[in-house]
């Protein structure tokens, strides 16, 4: 089990671009793959990405993701 407590990364690489820093994640999408995509500009880091990101948009959160329920959806796209 994994689990998450914001819903930003600090110094994680982003899926789509690839880009290594601090940014805001699709929390769904990680839950389902486990892979953090940007929802926000990538920052090189944490300092950079408070003066940026407004404070109502950085949130603790808690959220849990099965590796088992990941491997199910995998799993399931193959067969479609």
């Amino acid at each position: 089990m994994s689990y998450c407590l914001t819903n930003y990364t600090i110094q994680c690489r982003d899926v789509a671009s690839g880009k290594k820093g601090c940014f805001l994640f699709d929390t769904e999408h990680w839950q389902r793959t486990g892979e953090f995509l940007a929802i926000s500009p990538v920052y090189a880091d944490l300092d950079e990405f408070y003066r940026e990101v407004p404070s109502d948009q950085r949130k603790p959160c808690y959220l849990e993701r099965a590796h088992w329920a990941a491997r199910d959806v995998m799993t399931e796209g193959a067969q479609s």
